[in-house]
């Protein structure tokens, strides 16, 4: 029997049903001929009739199975999974498949939000950083509001600025074991009652801010809200001559300080194009009138 031949004894046998060639199935509903012959290899979507020189032939009453194979496929949904939805129609297994990824999409939808925060947020440091590059160690007064953050302190061999990092790294797996990504505001902290002493660094280290509603622990700590003194450099935040001219300012402008002291990296060194191999950084000391 000839192609055509066999083509309308299938039409016969049918009652002259409406059939459709791979590319004109596929074509109906925006997909590849490779897609079509994939989905009859994994026995997902199979032509009605193939005929004795391969050629495949979906009937009509086959569209409405295929457009929702397409659409689950369209949500994010599994192949493997559309096998098991397409066969239970809308059973209750087949709304838990869609309730399931309803609740990853809503997953994404949060992490892709995050990322949206800390692009703003790096919008807003690289701005930061275009001003704060030409006031280089002009002070200025600025008002921050209440800010945790999560700090652990520098050991002997941390005091170097690939040290530096290596205690940024070890707040964030903090914060990842928190369930929170990190985020872009990091820095030191320097303890106000040690800036006296012969040792200004003790306990000294990284920290980085977290959300409100991350629970405390022994390395939680709170700048408060409030005025600070500010100045930003070119300086490693364990080089204290920078906070010492800072200080000098604050008692010669008639303040004192009132909290600890956070150097905020703005910009690390092998970000900007610069001769410089320190980062630009702004340190923040809160205040209030003598």
């Amino acid at each position: 029997m000839s192609h055509a031949n066999e083509v309308n004894h299938l039409k016969q046998a049918n009652n002259n049903d409406i059939w459709l060639t791979i590319s004109e199935m596929a074509k109906i509903h925006g997909i590849s001929r490779q897609t079509l012959i994939y989905y009859d290899k994994i026995k997902l979507f199979s032509p009605s009739f193939v005929d004795a020189n391969g050629y495949r032939y979906y009937s009509a009453e086959q569209i409405p199975l295929l457009r929702e194979i397409c659409f689950l496929k369209s949500i994010g949904i599994r192949l493997e999974d559309i096998k098991i939805g397409t066969n239970i129609t809308c059973s209750d297994d087949a709304v838990d498949i869609l309730r399931t990824q309803e609740q990853e999409i809503a997953g994404q939808i949060d992490i892709l939000n995050k990322q949206m925060i800390q692009i703003r947020e790096r919008i807003d440091v690289c701005k930061e950083s275009f001003r704060d590059i030409h006031e280089e160690q002009k002070p200025s007064i600025q008002e921050f509001p209440e800010r945790k953050a999560v700090w652990l302190p520098w050991d002997d061999e941390e005091v170097t600025h690939p040290g530096i990092h290596r205690t940024l790294s070890r707040i964030w797996n903090i914060l990842l074991d928190e369930g929170y990504l990190p985020n872009r505001y990091w820095g030191a902290v320097l303890f106000q009652e040690y800036l006296d002493s012969e040792n200004p660094l003790q306990n000294a280290g990284g920290c980085t801010f977290v959300p409100r509603e991350m629970k405390d622990g022994p390395n939680t700590i709170i700048f408060p809200a409030g005025k600070y003194a500010c100045m930003s450099k070119y300086g490693m935040p364990y080089e204290t001559k920078y906070v010492q001219m800072l200080l000098q300012w604050i008692k010669e402008n008639g303040y004192k300080v009132i909290g600890n002291i956070y150097d905020a990296c703005i910009m690390d060194s092998i970000i900007y194009k610069n001769e410089r191999e320190v980062d630009l950084c702004q340190l923040q000391i809160p205040i209030a009138p003598l």
